[in-house]
């Protein structure tokens, strides 16, 4: 059987590093958890440790863990909800403003609403400003249809038993332990000036956060616990990462997301782990050839 698979398109999802480097992932011990603070689109967790328990989802952002916790607890409901939400600008922009207005709707609807923004909004792009309104704009080349039956339904089934914690990383990994598997996907250091979007929540993600994320993983690496993080592979992150005794690799992701599939191409990311990884022979050959730069998966520093 295959493993589900997200119910959002998400940018920035690492459905990729599984389908291609899944070696990189850390394996929990018998009985230790599973732990993801940045969930995201939850493709890591689906596509490799959906079987494991215990296992915890946790992110900042409260409107997407009301997805998945209504995918986990009200699929049938949920999936009836999306069924009245129609492909247009209006209705979108009414969408938003329930969004943005009503935060102690039932859960069925939020979650709904927010995979509407998710599905019809811009190039599958969710963001908050500063006061914590989702701005995303409509998409007029968004995605017509918002779920699948089956997706939802698969989802649910992989979600049950597994607790969900709205609550920053810190709070997420307070309770870590030796043998715990975690896998940390944080916004990205920007790769440009340009390519500088960390908006998910209305804190952003800034450099500071970055820093105190690297003394935390030293905190984890007493406790025991194995853990990889994914960044962008620029010399400000790898000036972050390297000299604590960490591994870093250079590894070669697939754009999924971008405003036209015609323009999409590689990138190389950054991949750091508290323990050795062994590259399979059959991924010293890329499954993706880099665009522009010969990929270095495997190097440790």
């Amino acid at each position: 059987m295959s493993a589900p698979t997200s119910p959002l398109k998400w940018v920035g999802g690492k459905a990729w590093l599984v389908a291609a480097h899944r070696h990189y992932l850390p394996r929990p011990t018998t009985g230790a958890a599973y732990r993801e603070p940045f969930v995201g689109g939850a493709s890591v967790f689906l596509g490799a440790y959906h079987a494991h328990r215990p296992a915890v989802l946790s992110d900042a952002n409260a409107r997407l863990l009301a997805v998945y916790e209504a995918v986990r607890d009200e699929p049938e409901a949920l999936i009836a909800e999306l069924g009245r939400h129609p492909y247009a600008r209006e209705h979108y922009l009414a969408v938003r403003a329930r969004l943005n207005s009503e935060p102690d709707a039932p859960l069925v609807e939020r979650a709904a609403w927010f995979i509407v923004i998710n599905k019809h909004g811009f190039n599958g792009l969710y963001r908050e400003n500063g006061k914590g309104a989702c701005n995303t704009p409509f998409g007029d080349a968004g995605t017509a249809h918002l779920a699948d039956v089956g997706t939802i339904r698969a989802c649910s089934a992989a979600l049950q038993g597994v607790a969900m914690r709205h609550c920053g990383y810190l709070d997420a990994l307070a309770d870590a332990r030796s043998g715990d598997a975690i896998f940390l996907d944080p916004p990205y250091v920007p790769a440009s000036s340009t390519a500088n979007f960390t908006g998910y929540t209305s804190a952003g993600f800034g450099p500071a956060d970055q820093r105190a994320l690297v003394a935390d993983l030293h905190r984890l690496d007493a406790t025991g616990a194995r853990w990889c993080l994914t960044n962008s592979d620029t010399p400000e992150a790898r000036a972050l990462y390297t000299g604590h005794g960490w591994h870093l690799a250079s590894v070669t992701a697939r754009e999924t997301l971008g405003c036209k599939a015609s323009t999409r191409g590689t990138r190389v990311e950054l991949v750091v782990t508290n323990y050795a990884v062994s590259v399979p022979a059959s991924r010293q050959v890329e499954m993706w050839p880099a665009a522009g730069r010969a990929s270095r998966e495997g190097e440790a520093e």
